[in-house]
């Protein structure tokens, strides 16, 4: 069984800048990817894009519209900031990739010769199609590797053949040490 699977049940708890972090969803990377995160663009991270990060992942999505909208943010920000004086920032970075790396798991799929490009945001793309299955709040909040599970399982039933399954991985595995043991490069 792939990672994502087993992760989509079981999902561990994380705190940073003392915030629970509720478990990553497609709200969160959506949101992420609106306001240009490093965290998802790759960019040179900052304090200022830890904390705003971390505001993100500990709302849920209708929280997180009402909390970049509402005319405390700043003065909340400041009390918050505050509040994480002494903490170890370098410490809580690590704490916080380490969450982004443990809920970012998605299905390991067979990559198609032709790829069209995409037009929306992926996290929008799966969102919209698990909106009929499970509405809309549950789609955006659902923990990340729970919807890409739901999302691959529908794609499969809708006829997408391309998941990897067990058996090809034990066949890769054999055919890689196969190649090995004839010194083949």
């Amino acid at each position: 069984m792939q990672q994502v699977f087993k992760v989509a049940i079981c999902q561990p708890e994380s705190v940073v800048l003392r915030r629970r972090l509720l478990p990553l969803s497609l709200g969160h990377i959506y949101a992420l990817m609106v306001y240009d995160s490093p965290y998802i663009s790759g960019e040179k991270k900052t304090l200022i894009d830890l904390a705003f990060a971390v505001g993100i992942c500990a709302r849920s999505f209708e929280d997180i519209i009402s909390w970049l909208s509402s005319k405390t943010l700043l003065r909340d920000c400041k009390q918050w900031g505050q509040s994480c004086r002494k903490l170890n920032f370098a410490a809580e970075e690590v704490e916080f990739e380490s969450y982004l790396n443990s809920h970012c798991i998605v299905p390991d799929r067979w990559k198609s010769e032709k790829s069209d490009p995409v037009l929306h945001p992926w996290p929008l793309i799966i969102a919209v199609s698990l909106f009929p299955l499970v509405g809309e709040s549950r789609a955006w909040n659902m923990p990340l590797p729970l919807a890409m599970s739901y999302w691959s399982a529908q794609e499969e039933i809708n006829g997408d053949k391309s998941l990897k399954s067990e058996h090809d991985d034990k066949l890769r595995k054999l055919q890689k040490q196969y190649i090995e043991k004839m010194g083949v490069k």
